[in-house]
């Protein structure tokens, strides 16, 4: 047995400290970042790992960044994380036995060969044919929807700081050629003008045994989008972005609908009969000088096929010709969209036969096959004009639910941010269910 003494322990330990108090000190973390790399040379000492991971994952960009500096996605689907998603048009995802959750990005100025797009629906054309169309039978349904801005397959880049051309113009359709309106906006600190609007992007989320939950959002010059949200035994939730502009109709059995404060704030409700809500989200002026000036060119073009249709301005002519028939105007009062109508005084009053089948009766019809494959939101939209007919070209949102419930809200809304409803049932209203 070996005894040790003391005090030759103690004298061993002081110099171990001594030596180590003459080395060096560890680097700065000035030294060790360069560029907002971490140098792989020095690795910093084991008591500060925690604060250099710290450093290293704040350098990095993420979409959810708190940083003073915006982080900006690139308009071809790169967004800041570093994830590239390729553009799609046309797309239709559909499965029996599983859910489906996709991020897409639609552009529906992308040329897909005819050859590789999906079957097409029952009543629908090449025309016709949905951008996005997403269902599920026995499943849910999540998805993630960014559509590019308009002119992006012009060459237009959005945003000025990911090499776009300061006065740029984007371009879009030819139905709006003559409008007038100043449809300049600002991207990102760069004003941008709007001279035409471009293509509506026409989506379909379907569930019949699942929920739903959708967030559409895109630049400040996305395309128009027109989404028709259906589920049977499903909630819906949809995350609207925050410049969505256009009437929204929402078909509900049973169940509750609900709108965040931000969205109810910006939200016009028209009224709700036989469980069709019909609404308006922004500024509904804007739909009426639409229609005003639609008005106006049709009587235009009205007074011109009179003047050469009519017999008395030939002279000398004795032949005699049959009176054109009216235009029939594009653009429909956005009183027929709401079920009201006008007659000969121009006062408006309730349809009584919009719509024609309540909820009730068209679930029974749809489930003796009566309804010749439709929804009800189609029978709805197809009797109130709304569509290619109403002349409204904004976005569009037709929610339909029969056993569920639907909540709407914008996408920038707070994580806490209340949705609010009202109890509708007597069970809710006692037990506050």
């Amino acid at each position: 047995m070996i005894i040790v003494d003391d005090k030759q322990v103690e004298a061993l330990e002081a110099r171990r400290l001594a030596e180590e108090q003459e080395q060096e000190p560890p680097p700065t973390y000035a030294s060790l970042h360069h560029g907002g790399v971490v140098l792989e040379q020095a690795p910093p000492p084991p008591i500060s790992v925690r604060s250099a991971a710290a450093l290293t994952v704040s350098s990095s960009p993420t979409l959810n960044s708190n940083a003073s500096s915006p982080s900006i996605s690139s308009p071809d689907g790169a967004n800041a994380n570093g994830r590239n998603i390729k553009r799609v048009n046309h797309l239709a995802i559909t499965r029996t036995h599983a859910s489906i959750k996709e991020s897409v990005l639609v552009d529906p100025s992308l040329f897909v060969p005819v050859f590789l797009r999906p079957p097409l629906l029952p009543g629908e054309t090449e025309e016709s044919r949905r951008n996005l169309r997403i269902e599920a039978v026995h499943g849910n349904v999540w998805a993630d929807i960014r559509v590019v801005g308009v002119g992006f397959g012009e060459g237009d880049r959005m945003f000025r700081g990911l090499g776009g051309s300061s006065n740029s113009t984007v371009v879009g359709d030819a139905d709006d050629e003559e409008d007038d309106d100043d449809g300049s906006e600002t991207v990102i600190g760069a004003p941008v003008k709007r001279e035409r609007k471009g293509k509506r992007v026409f989506m379909q989320l379907k569930s019949t045994h699942g929920g739903i939950q959708a967030k559409i959002h895109g630049p400040p010059n996305r395309h128009p989008v027109v989404l028709h949200a259906s589920a049977t035994h499903g909630d819906i939730k949809l995350y609207l972005p925050r410049s969505f502009h256009g009437p929204v109709i929402i078909a509900h059995k049973h169940g509750l609908v609900r709108f965040s404060d931000a969205l109810a704030q910006e939200l016009t409700t028209f009224g709700e009969v036989d469980g069709i809500r019909r609404c308006f989200l922004g500024d509904f002026s804007v739909w009426a000088k639409q229609v005003e000036k639609q008005k106006q060119r049709n009587k235009e073009k009205e007074k011109e096929d009179k003047a050469k249709d009519n017999p008395s301005s030939n002279a000398g002519s004795g032949s005699s010709s049959t009176p054109s028939s009216p235009v029939s105007p594009s653009f429909k009062d956005p009183a027929t969209l709401f079920g009201f109508s006008k007659d000969k005084s121009n006062k408006v009053h309730k349809k009584r036969s919009m719509p024609t089948t309540s909820v009730a009766e068209w679930a029974n019809n749809r489930s003796s096959g009566e309804s010749n494959g439709r929804s009800m939101l189609e029978e709805v939209a197809e009797q109130s004009g709304l569509g290619a007919e109403s002349g409204w070209t904004g976005d569009e949102l037709l929610v339909e639910v029969r056993h569920a419930n639907v909540k709407l809200q914008f996408c920038d809304d707070a994580a806490q941010t209340p949705v609010k409803s009202r109890p509708t049932t007597f069970l809710n209203r006692i037990f506050g269910f």
